[in-house]
């Protein structure tokens, strides 16, 4: 995380770095994050087969998760 993290401040708009963040945060469980970094990945690599990839594990996320508050959280059964 610290890697991607430090090559986004030295190059926001690199692509990859998104991409890999949202994986690792989406492993992480932390939805919020995962969802940020697909999007910003998408937005600057909108049509290769990775965004494809891209596209579907957004989808899977925000089928899951409901906005309240301007904050992202899980939806689970109980709701």
């Amino acid at each position: 995380l610290e890697h991607y993290h430090e090559a986004l401040k030295l190059h926001p708009s690199y692509a990859d770095a998104h991409y890999n963040l949202a994986l690792l945060y989406q492993g992480l469980r932390d939805t919020m994050n995962a969802v940020r970094h697909w999007r910003a990945y998408l937005k600057l690599d909108a049509n290769s087969t990775w965004a494809q990839i891209a596209r579907r594990e957004l989808g899977k996320l925000e089928a899951t998760t409901v906005v309240t508050g301007g904050k992202l959280r899980l939806v689970t059964k109980a709701d």
